[in-house]
């Protein structure tokens, strides 16, 4: 109900709207058909219900309605239309209920949560304490002729949950371990640094806040060109799968070095002509000359 605590009508301090309800009230079975359960759209309701039965001490300070409290004209869950536009209930017991057991009674009732876009980044950010980005609820309870008590505060918090995958993979497809990343934002923090991708050749990171964001490779894994492009990708609000990202390396190019010599002297062999072919046979260069020292260079040879 609003924000307001029902006894001593002191500001909450909620931080964004409360969820709100999607059904009826669930209550103990053991309570089916002794008590009533009423609901109503105003925000402040009048206190008057929880007072009816108070018998006050003459010492004491009896609970008044805040202001622009309202009458809370209570329904029955057969009437209610729109469970959005619920923001107070009360459980009453019947007339001719006597006395209702009960400790440690759980009920129960379904709500749902503002959407992403509809609250702040603070809101959503685990890394805040939960106490500071929550919204509060009010109940209270009044039995017999005493005074209505209420918990200091009940509340609810969001978490936003999310998660990136991105796979380190060879061009022919080969998975790669051991690759090594750090993680950016828009404006170029750094949000996480040493990622290295497992022997699924992936790496998850989660939780992240709403955003643009880059991985960057710092380390290549064994045998590979390091590739330090920025791979970059959005964390949005209507974000529901994992979001994921791809990255492929190139293998580090070899060479070889061919030395041509006579067989008797020894001596090196300027002009020996030669064709290199891969391991099915075809050609991948001709035409290889030695130099006057009799050697041949060839490089950024695939493995």
């Amino acid at each position: 109900m609003g924000d307001l605590g029902i006894t001593d009508n002191v500001d909450r301090g909620s931080q964004f709207t409360p969820p709100t309800l999607t059904g009826e009230i669930t209550i103990p079975s053991s309570w089916t058909d002794r008590v009533d359960v009423l609901y109503s759209i105003a925000k402040n309701p009048k206190r008057d219900d929880l007072t009816r039965n108070t018998d006050y001490p003459d010492t004491t300070e009896q609970l008044n309605n805040p202001p622009d409290a309202q009458d809370p004209n209570w329904m029955e869950a057969s009437e209610v239309s729109d469970w959005s536009s619920i923001h107070s209930f009360k459980i009453q017991s019947k007339t001719d209920t006597d006395w209702l057991e009960g400790e440690s009674i759980t009920i129960s009732f379904s709500m749902v949560a503002p959407t992403a876009q509809e609250v702040s980044e603070d809101i959503l950010n685990g890394n805040i304490e939960p106490t500071s980005r929550a919204a509060w609820n009010s109940f209270a309870i009044a039995t017999d002729n005493g005074q209505p008590v209420e918990p200091l505060r009940v509340g609810v918090y969001m978490n936003y949950t999310n998660s990136v995958s991105l796979l380190k993979r060879a061009e022919d497809g080969t998975e790669l371990e051991g690759a090594e990343f750090k993680l950016l934002d828009s404006a170029g923090n750094e949000i996480e640094t040493g990622l290295v991708t497992d022997k699924n050749g992936e790496i998850i990171v989660e939780d992240l806040l709403l955003g643009e964001y880059e991985f960057i490779e710092t380390k290549a894994p064994t045998g590979y060109q390091l590739d330090s492009t920025p791979i970059s990708f959005s964390v949005e609000a209507s974000q529901q799968e994992q979001i994921e990202v791809v990255a492929e390396n190139t293998p580090v190019p070899g060479s070889v070095t061919l030395t041509k010599v006579g067989e008797e002297g020894g001596e090196a062999l300027e002009g020996a002509e030669f064709t290199l072919l891969n391991e099915a046979g075809e050609e991948l260069q001709t035409g290889l000359t030695t130099d006057e020292n009799g050697t041949l260079l060839i490089e950024e040879l695939k493995p």
